[in-house]
């Protein structure tokens, strides 16, 4: 995964250039008022923090990868090598991923789910979904991830 750049910090201001805020609306089943609208910039920012996840499961960096997750989600875990620990036997493909290639954003409800697509060490294909949520400042952090396998070519 060496295409994956990891930085400590996760924001809108180290994850997408200063530019003012395009926002577009996800389509979803639900009424104009409750559409979610995600910025361009929060776009770029829920890749970032997808990216950051993958690469840091990958390279096994506990510290990094912790910090894509919620509070609540890394106050569950002793510590960041713990949590590591945790989701490298349930996440194997991430761990053995080779690339990774993103596809469209979705709305379950209100959440903004990231999808992409794996593959890993021995070439098999996976297609990951995250779900995600604004803590504020820009920021976004993981709430949910979905891994199921996907023999071929993304559609």
């Amino acid at each position: 995964m060496a295409a994956f750049v990891a930085q400590p910090a996760i924001s809108a201001e180290n994850a997408a250039p200063k530019e003012p805020p395009k926002i577009v609306v996800a389509k979803a089943e639900q009424s104009d008022a409750e559409r979610l609208q995600v910025a361009n910039v929060d776009r770029k920012t829920i890749k970032f923090v997808v990216k950051l996840h993958i690469a840091s499961l990958n390279q096994q960096r506990a510290d990094l990868f912790s910090q894509t997750f919620t509070k609540k989600t890394q106050e569950a875990f002793e510590s960041p090598g713990h949590m590591l620990a945790f989701f490298s036997i349930r996440y194997i493909p991430v761990v053995h991923a080779k690339s990774f290639d993103f596809d469209g954003l979705d709305l379950e409800g209100k959440v903004p789910v990231q999808h992409g697509y794996l593959t890993d060490s021995k070439g098999n294909r996976w297609r990951l979904s995250y779900g995600l949520q604004h803590i504020g400042n820009g920021d976004w952090r993981i709430i949910s991830t979905i891994i199921e396998h996907a023999p071929g070519n993304p559609t």
